[in-house]
C-alpha cells in the first residue's frame, strides 16, 4: 500500500515542477503555445500541474517508483498524462514497457467537447461583441463561492463589476452587444494535432478574451492564483495594458509553495503578511507583492467555548488509514465533549465513507463550510484540530489554538508550523501518534491558565503570517483599487 503522507507528497510536488518543465521543453513545437498573440506557456504549466496533482493513478505511479514496487500496468487519465508518466520513469532510471502504460480514451467527453468547440468556432466567425463604454472591474469567477467575497470587498465602488465565468458567457447582457464579425478567430487551431488538451485552453482563452475585452476592463482581480484560467486572464491583461491582481486566499504549510503558485503571470499579489510575501517573491521574483492582510477574515463577538474539528477531504496527502485514525479521534471527542464540539465540513465535500457516516450521525454538531464562514467557526472556538489545513494560520490570528496531525518524519514545514512541536507548553503538532492528541486536548480544555499561555504565544509567533484582517485589511484593499482606478482615469 502506498504511504500517502506529507513527506512523500512534498517530493511529489518537487518532481512535478521538473517533469512539467521537461515535458513542455521537449514538446514545445507540438504544443503550439502561441495563440492569438497570447503566450500560453504558464497557462499550460498550471493546467498540467492541476491535472497531475489531482490524478490518483499518476500519484500511485510516482509512489511505486519511489518505493521500487512498479506494477505490471497502469491506466492514466489521458494521453499526455501517460507521456508525462513515461518521462517520470526516465528521470528515475526505471525501465518500463510503454505498452503497459495505458490511458483512458474519454471518447464521450471528447465528442461532447468537440461539439461545443465547433459551436464557438462558428459563433466567433459570425459574431463579435461591441465594447461597453462604461469601464468595469473584472472579477474572475473560477469558483462560485468567490462571488460573495468580491461583493463584500468591492461594494463601495461605483464602477460596474463584471464576473467573468465560462458558464455565463452566452448571457442576455452579452447577447445585447452582439455585432457581425466575419473573421476567423480560431484560424490556427488546425496546427494543434498532437495534444487535445490544448484545444481546451484555446477555447477558454477565446471566452475569457471576449468576456473581458467587451467590458472595458480597469483591472482584473482573482483569488488564489493557482488555476490556469487565472494565467489566461493575466495574459489578456498584459495584452490590454491592464493590471491583473491576485488576492491571497490560503497560506503555505510547507517551506515551499505548491507548484501551482510558482512562476505566476499576474502583475500584483496582495499578501496576508511578511511570511507570505517573502516566500511568494522567492518563487515569483517578477511579481509585485503588497501586504494588505486578509480582508475576508472577520471576527465575531461569540463566546469562545467550542472545540473545532476540520474534516479532511479525500486527498493524495494521506491514505485511508490516516483518515480512519482522525475519525477515531473525532469519535472520542464527540463522546468526551458532546456539547462543546463544532465539526466543520470541507468546502469540496469529497469525503471518505467513515467521514460521511459521522456527518449523518451528528447533524447537530455540523457547520457547513458552504453556508457558514470560517471566521464564524473560529470566533466560537478556543481550539481547532486538523489533519493539515492551512486554516491553522487563520486560527492563530483569531487566538484559537491549532492542533495538527500530519504523518511526517522530515522538517519540510513552514517554520511556524514546525514550531508547534517545540516551543509551546504542550506539543501542538503530532507527526506519528494521533492518539497523543487526546491528552493535549483534555489538558487545554481543562486548564484555562494553560490555554491563555498558549494563546498569547500563538498570537505573537504567527503575527507575521497575517498582519491585518477584517475592516482594516478591507480598507487597504479599497485604497489599492482606488489608486488603480484613479491612474486609469488620467
Amino acid at each position: 500500500m502506498n504511504e500517502y503522507n506529507y513527506d512523500l507528497f512534498y517530493e511529489f510536488e518537487k518532481s512535478i515542477v521538473k517533469i512539467i518543465n521537461k515535458f513542455i521543453s521537449k514538446n514545445r513545437n507540438l504544443l503550439n503555445l502561441k495563440f492569438k498573440g497570447f503566450d500560453l506557456e504558464k497557462t499550460c504549466e498550471k493546467l498540467l500541474y492541476n491535472e497531475l496533482a489531482s490524478s490518483d493513478s499518476f500519484y500511485n505511479f510516482f509512489c511505486d517508483i519511489n518505493k521500487n514496487t512498479v506494477k505490471k500496468s497502469y491506466i492514466f487519465d489521458s494521453y499526455h498524462v501517460k507521456l508525462i508518466a513515461t518521462e517520470l520513469a526516465k528521470i528515475h532510471g526505471v525501465k518500463i514497457n510503454k505498452k503497459n502504460l495505458l490511458y483512458k480514451k474519454n471518447i464521450f467527453k471528447k465528442t461532447f467537447f468537440i461539439l461545443g468547440y465547433l459551436f464557438f468556432i462558428v459563433f466567433s466567425y459570425f459574431f463579435t461583441f461591441q465594447k461597453n463604454k462604461k469601464k468595469s472591474i473584472i472579477c474572475i469567477l473560477s469558483n462560485q463561492k468567490f462571488k460573495i467575497k468580491y461583493e463584500f470587498l468591492l461594494k463601495k465602488f461605483n464602477q460596474k463589476i463584471f464576473y467573468a465565468n465560462f458558464k455565463n458567457f452566452i448571457s442576455f447582457d452579452n447577447i445585447k452587444n452582439l455585432k457581425c464579425n466575419f473573421q476567423i478567430y480560431f484560424k490556427d487551431i488546425l496546427k494543434q494535432k498532437s495534444f487535445f488538451f490544448m484545444h481546451k485552453i484555446y477555447l477558454k482563452t477565446y471566452i475569457l478574451d471576449a468576456s473581458i475585452s467587451m467590458n472595458s476592463p480597469l483591472l482584473i482581480i482573482f483569488y488564489e492564483g493557482d488555476a490556469y484560467d487565472h494565467e489566461i486572464a493575466s495574459e489578456i491583461g498584459k495584452k490590454n495594458n491592464i493590471k491583473s491582481v491576485c488576492i491571497q486566499w490560503g497560506s503555505i504549510l510547507y517551506k515551499k509553495p505548491k507548484s501551482s503558485f510558482r512562476n505566476s503571470g499576474h502583475i500584483d499579489f496582495l499578501a496576508w503578511g511578511k511570511e507570505s510575501k517573502e516566500i511568494f517573491l522567492k518563487y515569483n521574483p517578477e511579481i509585485n507583492v503588497k501586504i494588505i492582510g486578509a480582508p475576508n477574515l472577520k471576527s465575531y463577538n461569540y463566546n469562545k467555548n467550542k472545540i473545532l474539528f476540520l474534516l479532511p477531504q479525500k486527498s493524495t496527502q494521506f491514505n485511508l488509514e490516516e483518515v480512519q485514525k482522525f475519525t477515531q479521534l473525532l469519535m472520542w471527542a464527540i463522546n468526551k465533549f458532546p456539547k462543546k464540539l463544532i465539526i466543520r465540513t470541507h468546502p469540496q465535500d469529497n469525503n471518505v465513507e467513515s467521514i460521511e457516516k459521522i456527518i449523518k450521525q451528528n447533524q447537530d454538531l455540523i457547520e457547513d463550510s458552504k453556508k457558514s464562514s470560517l471566521g464564524k467557526s473560529l470566533s466560537k472556538s478556543f481550539m481547532m484540530i486538523t489533519m493539515g489545513s492551512s486554516s491553522i494560520f487563520e486560527a492563530a490570528h483569531h487566538g484559537v489554538i491549532p492542533l495538527l496531525y500530519a504523518k511526517s518524519k522530515r522538517n519540510i514545514w513552514n517554520k511556524n508550523i514546525q514550531n508547534l512541536k517545540f516551543i509551546y507548553p504542550c506539543r501542538l503538532f503530532e507527526n506519528q501518534n494521533i492518539l497523543k492528541l487526546k491528552h493535549t486536548i483534555t489538558s487545554i480544555e481543562k486548564n484555562r491558565s494553560l490555554r491563555k499561555k498558549i494563546v498569547n504565544k500563538i498570537i505573537k509567533e504567527f503575527k507575521s503570517e497575517i498582519l491585518y484582517s477584517g475592516l482594516r485589511s478591507k480598507m487597504l484593499l479599497n485604497n489599492y483599487v482606488e489608486k488603480i482606478i484613479s491612474n486609469n482615469s488620467l
